[in-house]
């Protein structure tokens, strides 16, 4: 089973449109690069417009939407829409209303999570292409007593657009009472540095992990001749995974987000490395520290470098549309159809060259997220061993959670959905 893609989303999706079609209207769903004759048809022609630095900002508003949609040579380029679904238990916005827009707006695109902090937004997600970013915002009050906002648009216009001052309304321009920007505060020229721990020691077992735990940004073997850190990148929304050797660099790696934990091999010839990248997924590198080669790094990544085969554990890859007879057994309706998040984690060395896994499933939950998530957690847990240059599957055993991991709740709390200022 493997992380499942907004494409699988399908089933799902025409369900979630006739209870959006409840919010917005039955033609109201907009997408990106529309011109303004499409954006009437689907909104209707109750609006205002106002000047803005990137361009003109159309105000639909009606008794069933409200929608504000920055308008650029002609189309639309940033789209955000202000929401009175409630929030989740969570005090979230529904992950799979979420999703819903998203699919709408840019089909087909695969969205992976991204630094929220400087939009000065509560969630963000970018394309996997860099062309687009979603914004959203829920815990602070919003604008037009909406609960929740989430604005869809072109990455440059996102991250540029409220750092111009809007020019004064033409007398012709009617604007509505609440003067709020719509989209986002200006991205930092500051890179995203991963926040360090007041002491960044690794335990016995050379992991991260401490009772005051907090995402650490570099780690060292037990005799600091190895060391893992992330690094800002060039890119604002990046990150570099660097593997030394005593100041020498053996490997580094295009990634996100921070780390999790570290583990050093016994003899110092292997590194296992929880990379916390998105909500979920597959969080798993694991580096030859004789020569830096990389024997596993998370799927997403090698689907994106075109090697597929080095995002998967050797004997292990089963069909993502086919349930496991291990976790049925456990749990006839945990099968993909129901799969909420998948997790893929790495827990110490069993030997010097044998590695303990864990693969985390949170079934059913209704799209929920984060600490506190109703559903069925099945833990699969694996015994691997370095063969060759790949990490290969020797045996595993199932197992059902009475709730999720320390591994996910770590995963969890410190992602932008629960980080709180």
């Amino acid at each position: 089973m493997t992380k499942p893609s907004l494409q699988r989303m399908d089933a799902m999706f025409k369900t979630l449109v006739a209870l959006l079609c409840t919010y917005f209207a039955a033609s109201a769903f907009a997408k990106l690069g529309e011109t303004v004759p499409q954006l009437v048809k689907r909104f209707g022609k109750s609006y205002t417009v106002e000047s803005d630095a990137a361009g003109k900002r159309y105000k639909f508003r009606s008794e069933k939407l409200s929608v504000d949609v920055l308008v650029a040579n002609g189309v639309s380029v940033a789209e955000t829409y202000f929401s009175d679904h409630p929030l989740t238990t969570g005090g979230e916005p529904p992950n799979d209303i979420v999703r819903a827009i998203l699919k709408i707006n840019r089909s087909g695109t695969r969205w992976v999570e991204m630094d929220a902090a400087p939009f000065e937004a509560d969630y963000a997600l970018q394309s996997s292409d860099h062309e687009y970013i979603a914004l959203l915002r829920y815990t602070r009050p919003q604008p037009e007593n909406s609960i929740w906002t989430m604005t869809v648009g072109q990455a440059r216009v996102v991250r540029s657009v409220s750092t111009a001052t809007p020019s004064t309304p033409s007398p012709a321009t009617t604007p509505l009472a609440t003067q709020t920007p719509i989209l986002t505060q200006a991205l930092s020229a500051t890179p995203v540095v991963v926040p360090s721990p007041p002491v960044a020691v690794a335990d016995t077992r050379g992991s991260s992990k401490s009772n005051q735990w907090s995402p650490p940004q570099e780690i060292c073997s037990h005799d600091n001749n190895f060391c893992v850190k992330i690094v800002p990148d060039k890119h604002p929304d990046g990150c570099i995974l660097v593997v030394s050797s005593k100041d020498r660099v053996l490997a580094q790696f295009a990634t996100m987000g921070y780390l999790l934990d570290v583990f050093y091999s016994a003899d110092n010839s292997y590194v296992a490395i929880n990379n916390r990248r998105a909500n979920a997924g597959d969080y798993l590198w694991v580096i030859s520290l004789r020569d830096g080669q990389p024997l596993k790094i998370p799927e997403d990544v090698a689907t994106e470098l075109g090697k597929k085969e080095l995002g998967q554990i050797s004997g292990d890859h089963f069909p993502p549309d086919r349930a496991m007879p291990e976790v049925t057994a456990l749990c006839p309706e945990c099968t993909p159809d129901n799969l909420n998040h998948p997790f893929l984690f790495s827990r110490d060395w069993k030997s010097s060259d044998e590695l303990n896994v864990v693969e985390e499933f949170h079934f059913f939950g209704r799209g929920a997220y984060g600490p506190g998530a109703p559903g069925v957690w099945i833990a699969v847990n694996k015994i691997c061993r370095i063969t060759g240059k790949r990490l290969s599957l020797v045996k595993q055993s199932v197992e059902k959670e009475s709730q999720l991991s320390e591994l996910v709740t770590r995963a969890w709390t410190w992602s932008p959905f629960h980080v709180r200022q």
